[in-house]
């Protein structure tokens, strides 16, 4: 992903001059003016008829981006959807002049930049532009099929296994394999769950499992469908998918199984029907990395933690 905007372009005269800095609406509506005071940018190329509609990170989809051979209108009202002005403030252009975005925000900020960039120019982008453009849409697309914890189809293709509910799991703990890896706990519906007052979870060490109502409220992440990004096993870590799958499920059942990470998935009403699990062997790469890099770009795209992690 690093070869999207490596440098700042210097081979003609003015090109890395930063564009002033407006909203995404005020681009669109408004337009920067020659010094006679008129608009001189043609139609379809950088002015939009339509404001388009923000999209998310949590909402974005590949069949949101725009086509390889697309034109530099639609790639424009592609780049206009997110507002790197707002996610960075004055940092927007340093972050798309340094390159090598390092998280799908920062990828679509460059994205944004790279539109507001030319829009200021009064052209459309050169050839060396476009490949740059081009790139960075790739990028996106290649991180947004990289994020499994968007839906379970993404998981699937992502080569997760499983997707079994708890009840499921609970008699048919034999299909986990016995090498290390990271799970995810997916969430089925897409309202907000009804929480018990008291956890069915196993104490441990005296100490009671039950949060409070407003804390798992608080807690709760609108849009997502995963709950929990767990590890398994590791250079300095015996445990595999299947035996702390099953700690994990046995202490979801009262047991005093040392499983007190993720515990908040149990006080969901009807857990045992509405989660569902599916995990991932990693034989060459140290899970606990993987499960970072993961978590970490779910705080990318969510701005908080998944609800039943408790950390990084």
């Amino acid at each position: 992903m690093g070869h999207t905007c490596r440098r700042v372009r210097r081979h003609v005269a003015g090109r890395n001059a930063c564009p002033p800095k407006k909203s995404a609406r005020q681009c669109i509506q408004g337009g920067f003016r020659t010094t006679l005071g008129r608009r001189n940018f043609p139609l379809g190329i950088h002015m939009i008829s339509h404001e388009p509609s923000p999209i998310e990170n949590r909402d974005l989809r590949l069949h949101h981006l725009p086509a390889d051979d697309a034109d530099w209108s639609t790639v424009g009202r592609f780049a206009l959807t997110f507002d790197g002005y707002n996610a960075f403030g004055d940092k927007c252009g340093e972050i798309a002049n340094r390159g090598n975005p390092s998280n799908l925000t920062e990828m679509r900020a460059c994205l944004f930049f790279e539109q507001r960039r030319w829009r200021h120019f009064g052209s459309k982008p050169d050839a060396e532009g476009w490949v740059e453009i081009r790139n960075l849409i790739q990028d996106i697309r290649r991180k947004v099929e990289m994020l499994p914890f968007l839906s379970v189809a993404a998981a699937k293709k992502n080569g997760f296994c499983g997707f079994l509910s708890t009840r499921e799991l609970r008699t048919r703990l034999t299909e986990i394999p016995d090498e290390r890896g990271i799970y995810l706990v997916f969430w089925s519906p897409e309202s907000v769950p009804e929480f018990l007052l008291k956890s069915p979870a196993g104490w441990l060490k005296k100490k009671d499992p039950t949060l409070p109502l407003d804390h798992l409220k608080e807690k709760w992440v609108p849009g997502a469908q995963v709950l929990y990004i767990g590890k398994a096993g590791g250079s300095h870590a015996k445990a595999t998918l299947h035996t702390r799958l099953k700690t994990y499920l046995k202490h979801g059942a009262g047991s005093l199984s040392p499983h007190w990470g993720g515990r908040l998935i149990w006080q969901i009403e009807n857990a045992e029907s509405l989660l569902t699990w599916c995990w991932k062997t990693t034989p060459s790469d140290e899970p606990r990395i993987v499960e970072h890099r993961l978590i970490r770009d779910f705080i990318d795209v969510y701005t908080k933690l998944p609800f039943a992690n408790r950390c990084m």
